[in-house]
């Protein structure tokens, strides 16, 4: 599963007025369909492809960390993402997006930060449907 960053989030991030540790960061999905541009830098580019099953929603992430590993990569890293149990999601979702900001209210100006290509289209019917982070959300290589 690839993960993509949003330049202007790549600006933010280096530049320190994004700060992965202490600002509030949610997740979407968003479908199949979608394509992901660099240059896309806010919900309102990635909401019209959002999934629209009744029992699914954006889902705050929680446990955000920033950390140097294996010497010299930088590593983002949060808790899994649960988007719910049970919860029904058809198989357009393609791809997660994560965006600085509240998942209890989206705003069409939230920045986005990190896209993560799901692989296939992923799909949950009536069960759990987790995202795992076991090697963080986003590695910087020094090399």
């Amino acid at each position: 599963m690839a993960t993509k960053v949003y330049n202007s989030a790549r600006l933010a991030l280096g530049n320190g007025s994004m700060d992965w540790d202490n600002d509030t960061f949610y997740a979407v999905l968003v479908a199949a369909a979608y394509t992901y541009s660099a240059a896309h830098s806010t919900y309102a580019d990635v909401s019209g492809s959002e999934i629209a099953d009744a029992d699914y929603g954006p889902v705050a992430l929680t446990g955000n960390t920033v950390a140097l590993v294996d010497t010299d990569d930088v590593l983002y890293d949060c808790d899994d993402i649960s988007f719910g149990n049970p919860v029904t999601i058809d198989a357009s979702g393609g791809h997660m997006v994560i965006l600085k900001g509240s998942a209890a209210g989206p705003l069409a100006g939230d920045e986005l930060v990190f896209a993560r290509d799901m692989a296939d289209p992923s799909a949950s019917t009536n069960s759990e449907f987790t995202v795992t982070t076991p090697s963080g959300i986003y590695r910087i290589n020094a090399a």
